[in-house]
């Protein structure tokens, strides 16, 4: 017999996460990623030209999708209400745009985050120009592709 250390707050048993339009948002911006990063592995795993071709066309279209539903979870993220905590009155209060507010307020972590996004976006649109867009200019030596 084991001791219940956690149970639902309500009957719904966490169903209701589907009703934050949010939670789908960023479900879908999942979704197309995990397709993305499948037919990735299929590219470069798999030696067989029609369905690298078929994969090669599924990533190019599942990146508009992605990039649509990531980029809105960010923004929606970074523009949402927080809390803060007022000296003055001793009180939390309610700010809008406080996530954004904190990560400009930081301007290492701005710099470091910039810094990594800029270096793995070009590794990224390196990876995707060579294996969706010109796959003809790969270079291929004892099985490694590049």
């Amino acid at each position: 017999f084991m001791p219940v250390i956690s149970h639902w707050a309500n009957a719904s048993l966490g169903f209701d996460a589907f009703l934050e339009p949010w939670n789908i948002v960023l479900g879908f911006a999942v979704f197309f990623l995990a397709r993305i990063l499948g037919g990735l592995y299929f590219i470069n795993n798999i030696d067989y030209p029609e369905l690298v071709a078929r994969c090669r066309r599924q990533v190019f279209a599942d990146t508009v999708p992605f990039l649509f539903f990531f980029l809105a979870f960010v923004v929606h993220v970074l523009l949402k209400k927080g809390v803060s905590f007022d000296a003055a009155t001793g009180l939390f209060v309610e700010v809008e745009g406080k996530y954004l507010q904190n990560f400009l307020e930081m301007p290492a972590v701005v710099i470091a985050i910039a810094t990594c996004s800029y270096r793995d976006s070009n590794m990224m649109l390196s990876t995707y120009v060579h294996v969706v867009i010109k796959p003809a200019t790969c270079c291929q030596f004892e099985g490694v592709s590049f």
